[in-house]
């Protein structure tokens, strides 16, 4: 179990990661303007909801800190009641969320290594 948790902190930051790299250059506006990019967006926040959802309670607990709740139910919301979903929505999570995310899981990465 711990060895999924891991793997799945991983693959957490690397679709976050994955964003970021879409994302970088790109204003605000452009991002609006390309379905291209709201698509590439919302698979990899849909991969960090699937993610987060499979990871242990024992985990979820531990770091109560990180709103595992809400990244769960974005993925929910973009896969089983998409339109609710809206670009805004997206692009506010990529710049307001994502890299206190991305910091707060390397943290739990590097605890899981020691």
């Amino acid at each position: 179990m711990k060895n999924d948790d891991k793997t799945r902190i991983m693959h957490l930051i690397e679709h976050i990661q994955r964003i970021q790299v879409i994302l970088q250059g790109v204003s605000e506006e452009q991002f609006y303007q390309s379905t291209t990019l709201i698509d590439a967006v919302s698979y990899n926040f849909a991969i960090l909801g699937e993610a987060a959802n499979r990871l242990s309670s024992d985990i979820q607990n531990k770091h109560p800190e990180i709103p595992w709740g809400n990244i769960i139910g974005m993925r929910n919301i973009l896969i089983h009641d998409y339109m609710k979903s809206k670009p805004h929505y997206l692009w506010e999570g990529t710049q307001n969320d994502l890299p206190s995310l991305l910091e707060s899981l390397e943290i739990i990465l590097k605890s899981m290594e020691s």
